[in-house]
């Protein structure tokens, strides 16, 4: 399970989010819900783009065995020498092939079977164990100065321009941790990178057994590929893409086209003429080019891809669509209803909101992907807010995790409900026509309050309790309805004394 921390960051004084199959995030405006849902995005994409999918026969003279399984190889790091070095001593060579000659007499799979052997780090002998522990720390190493430079595409800013104002002189700090295996790796924007806590005791590793007499040199090559395979298969997360969804989407996609033009008639001039163009933060550029990327021809799973229609269906009743295919112009969208099109920006601003998550949903969104969507019921009626949580939890039951940011009671209310019938028996499920794939495991939910006061600045993020009986606590909202109410009692009260 993933981790982050973060100290004087943005408007966050600090806090600790764990992610979850689905996380929400809830909180007053500008306590900084966005800031680190920009943060995950960045986090996302690099540990998503640094591991290779790579499926592929593995059968070579030197293997005894081959392999369909699909091998997760680290992109941008070689074996280090330090870990190579750990491996030379004739010790250290004995002790591999008594373990190698250990492991294929207690083996009796067929020669043919199809998945590697998959084995506990511990079971490893020393040598390889302190060579993998080297591979992992220096790769660590490697990922926390790709992250900075994410961090600082995505926010549009440098790393040290992004601690709060509320502490003079102290550096933002940035905390990635996982559990399986279990690291941490620290960013702070002083320009301090530290990996910590790297610890490979629950670790499991991809066994292809070989010959390590295969060739002359040592280490030998089949040994320098099990442990680039198992450095990747342990640092590998789960999230394989991730996609942001910004909370100005409906403006950004009305637009997206002429950015896009603006952009390629000022390119030539690059080197040229002092370029001024309007900025944009990477992860809206991203979004923009995602857009742009958006294919007519190309849908995805189709079980994902049906998400879609129910959304149009059950709120917009109508469809959206792309016209035209971006292999050859920029995609138009337009909007489908009682058979007639009409151009987005000629549509009501629910259809402009939920255009942009239709069409990523079909086009673009697969299992273990990450999708991130700001604020996911702008424009839209509390009625439409419901089969909108439905909706995302028919994602969830496809693997596609969830980050959203929230002002709503109503998408709160509704995906509770969503919890708290999960534990009930299929014949008490129908009752409420809920369908199999939209009920929500209270253990798939991580909920977070980013809390402000009036006697300190900056907000601390709490995590809020999901229960199956209870689901996800409303508090911040329920103390908005009770001031409400009470000055509605007030107002009552001094109008009759008035009388």
């Amino acid at each position: 399970m993933l981790t982050v921390s973060v100290e004087n960051f943005g408007p966050i004084r600090e806090g600790t989010v764990e992610l979850r199959p689905l996380t929400v995030f809830v909180g007053a405006n500008n306590s900084g819900k966005s800031y680190l849902a920009t943060l995950i995005y960045a986090i996302s994409r690099t540990l998503a783009a640094d591991f290779v999918w790579n499926p592929r026969w593995i059968r070579r003279p030197a293997l005894r065995h081959y392999s369909t399984a699909p091998l997760f190889g680290i992109s941008d790091l070689d074996i280090p020498d330090r870990a190579q070095a750990a491996l030379k001593p004739a010790e250290a060579r004995e002790q591999i092939r008594a373990w190698i000659t250990g492991c294929l007499a207690q083996d009796r799979r067929s020669p043919v079977r199809p998945e590697a052997l998959e084995i506990d780090y511990t079971d490893l002998p020393p040598p390889l164990r302190q060579a993998l522990q080297i591979t992992v720390e220096e790769y660590l190493d490697t990922l926390a100065w790709q992250l900075r430079g994410e961090i600082e595409r995505c926010f549009g800013a440098k790393i040290s321009d992004l601690p709060s104002n509320f502490t003079s002189g102290k550096p933002s700090a940035i905390s990635i941790g996982s559990t399986q295996p279990e690291f941490e790796l620290r960013l702070e924007s002083s320009g301090q990178n530290t990996a910590t806590s790297v610890n490979l005791t629950s670790a499991r590793c991809p066994l292809y057994y070989f010959d390590i007499d295969a060739d002359d040199s040592w280490p030998s090559w089949p040994l320098l590929e099990f442990l680039s395979e198992s450095a990747g298969q342990i640092m590998r997360q789960t999230i394989s893409r991730t996609y942001y969804l910004p909370a100005s989407r409906s403006g950004i996609l009305q637009s997206y086209k002429a950015l896009a033009s603006l952009f390629m008639s000022r390119s030539p001039l690059a080197g040229v003429d002092d370029l001024r163009l309007p900025r944009l933060t990477g992860a809206v550029a991203d979004f923009v080019s995602n857009t742009l990327s958006l294919d007519a021809e190309r849908e995805t799973d189709g079980k994902i891809s049906n998400i879609a229609g129910f959304l149009q269906s059950e709120i917009i009743s109508g469809s959206v669509s792309l016209k035209g295919s971006s292999r050859i112009v920029y995609p138009e969208i337009q909007y489908t209803r009682d058979g007639k099109d009409f151009e987005l920006h000629r549509t009501a601003s629910m259809v402009s909101e939920l255009a942009p998550i239709i069409l990523f949903i079909r086009h673009l969104i697969w299992p273990n992907n990450l999708l991130i969507v700001e604020e996911p019921e702008s424009h839209l009626h509390p009625a439409a807010q419901r089969p909108l949580a439905r909706a995302f939890a028919r994602l969830l039951s496809q693997d596609v995790g969830l980050l959203l940011t929230t002002h709503s009671d109503y998408l709160l209310q509704q995906l509770t409900n969503l919890v708290r019938v999960e534990p009930l028996t299929a014949e008490k499920r129908d009752r409420f026509d809920y369908s199999d794939d939209e009920s929500i495991p209270a253990s798939s939910v991580g909920a977070y309050l980013f809390e402000t006061t009036d006697e300190e600045s900056g907000s601390v993020i709490r995590e809020l309790p999901v229960t199956d009986r209870e689901g996800i606590p409303e508090d911040e909202f329920t103390r908005v309805a009770e001031s409400l109410y009470d000055e509605m009692v007030e107002l009552d009260r001094a109008a009759m004394r008035h009388e």
